[in-house]
């Protein structure tokens, strides 16, 4: 083997070493993103949890809106793949329960209705409610 040949075996060994260092690092910068996220949509969502349960009747549909609009950003984030691992877990877990809850309760169906302005309104609740249903007949189905 020749200077030259050991040289490019060399090369390729540092490249490949570094390839996998730079693969890592993107890895656990994403991880470290999508905690960053869930950690601010957590917070964003208790202020307003707050904002919307300790509002008087005339501020309450106002707050409602914020929660809803708040959602929909929720929704955007999963939909477009922003989250990973636990992250995207814990968060799809939540939204879908505060589905669960939105659909349950006299108040949000009442108030709901009056939101819609435009077919793109909550479009990414829409999207996300598609996307879940989508999963759980893949996984009813087996």
């Amino acid at each position: 083997m020749q200077t030259a040949d050991k040289i490019a075996v060399a090369s390729f060994l540092v490249s490949f070493i570094a390839l996998a260092v730079a693969w890592h690092a993107i890895r656990q910068s994403n991880k470290n993103s999508s905690v960053a996220t869930v950690l601010a949509l957590n917070e964003a969502f208790r202020e307003t949890w707050d904002r919307f349960f300790s509002s008087n009747e005339e501020n309450r549909y106002k707050n409602f809106c914020e929660l809803m609009n708040l959602f929909e950003i929720a929704c955007g984030i999963v939909n477009e793949k922003s989250l990973s691992g636990m992250s995207k877990k814990m968060t799809t877990i939540y939204l879908k329960d505060l589905l669960k809850d939105l659909v349950e309760d006299p108040y949000t169906l009442e108030k709901i209705p009056s939101m819609l302005h435009s077919p793109t309104t909550f479009e990414q609740i829409k999207a996300f409610l598609k996307s879940e249903a989508a999963i759980s007949e893949r996984y009813d189905s087996s």
